[in-house]
């Protein structure tokens, strides 16, 4: 087993956040809600030093159960969506050599598969189809190849776009041994998607995500798979391997976030607003330079897109605009597309506002 370097969480790793010059318009996550969880009303002088969590805690996977409406025993928790996506990938090893992954890509997904000795095949999103998950074409490789994993972020990362989840029902319909594995780490922040996945909604198709992105509780490091529950008890195994066991503080303080009465709802609806709000500012920016300077299928929520710029690829971009006008951008080459960038509009709505001014000045 060779660990390449996944360059795009070396280069994400190593920005001057704290830079006050900079406006950080590439993160993907929210804010974090809070200094101190006992903002958050958790009373943190309740903590005990241990607990029982050798193969999960209970408060916690009780809560992601009730939340997506499975049962605790289809909970695997990992050390965010990372962790649960790579435990997943190294079970994938014993009886399949092949991984069918979209592409543009989120190297944190393709980069584990080749690592752990998967062959990662390519299934083109294409900026000409609006970025949709090409369907009819995954159905005909899944004939061919007489089933075969599909590997997926929805919404999309990089371009934020989303996928029905009835086209993945029918993916998993398409061959008997087919199973989808889908990161919904973003699913949460579109309207109208509070509490659902497509786990489960075939037995071979599994989700990952964790209280990261839209909640904005990445220190946590609470993730986890939703799988028929042999898929769960292999998972725990292969933890076995790893880090043995979570830190149990982590454990409970994301048990008792995960289980406090409404919170994640609220501080959800508070990161939709602000998102909103956000995205205002992007379509008011987009009116502007659409089709012109700007190219890009804009998704029907949350914080990230996909652009291009006119006469400028997109890593040349990034680095322009970083040294010259202190604004961060993913350059898109860490997704397989240099011609693009990945832009993130979730910090906050003045964030977003200066930033798009600073490219408006950029782009004249």
């Amino acid at each position: 087993m060779k660990f390449d370097t996944i360059a795009y969480m070396q280069w994400a790793k190593t920005q001057p956040y704290n830079d006050p010059a900079l406006l950080d318009f590439a993160s993907s996550g929210m804010p974090y809600p809070a200094k101190r969880f006992d903002e958050l009303g958790i009373d943190t002088s309740r903590l005990p030093i241990w607990g029982a969590n050798s193969y999960g805690y209970a408060v916690f996977r009780e809560a992601i159960a009730a939340r997506y409406h499975v049962k605790p025993e289809n909970i695997f928790s990992a050390h965010g969506t990372s962790m649960a996506n790579f435990v997943l990938l190294s079970l994938l090893t014993r009886n399949h050599r092949a991984i069918i992954i979209e592409y543009p890509v989120y190297e944190c997904l393709s980069a584990p598969a080749e690592s752990l000795g998967l062959k990662v095949l390519r299934l083109e999103r294409l900026e000409s189809e609006g970025w949709r998950y090409p369907l009819e074409r995954a159905k005909k490789l899944a004939i061919q190849k007489n089933g075969g994993v599909f590997l997926l972020t929805n919404p999309h990362n990089p371009t934020g776009i989303f996928t029905p989840p009835e086209e993945l029902d029918s993916l998993a319909d398409s061959h008997k041994d087919v199973l989808v594995i889908v990161d919904e780490v973003y699913r949460e922040w579109l309207p109208g998607e509070e509490g659902k996945t497509s786990a489960l909604s075939r037995p071979n198709i599994i989700a990952t995500s964790s209280l990261t992105k839209i909640w904005g509780l990445g220190p946590l490091r609470a993730g986890w798979m939703i799988a028929e529950e042999q898929w769960i008890k292999d998972a725990y195994r292969a933890f076995d391997h790893l880090s043995v066991v979570h830190p149990f503080a982590a454990d409970w303080l994301a048990g008792e976030v995960a289980r406090s009465e409404g919170l994640l709802d609220r501080l959800r609806m508070k990161n939709l607003e602000s998102l909103e709000h956000s995205r205002q500012e992007v379509n008011y920016f987009l009116k502007k330079h659409l089709g012109h300077s700007i190219h890009t299928v804009m998704p029907i929520g949350g914080g990230i897109a996909f652009w291009r710029f006119t006469g400028m690829g997109g890593d040349a971009a990034a680095k322009e605009l970083l040294e010259k006008f202190n604004i961060l951008v993913a350059p898109g080459s860490f997704f397989g597309s240099p011609n693009h960038v990945r832009v993130g509009w979730t910090k906050s709505p003045e964030n977003t506002r200066q930033a798009l001014a600073r490219l408006d000045r950029w782009l004249k």
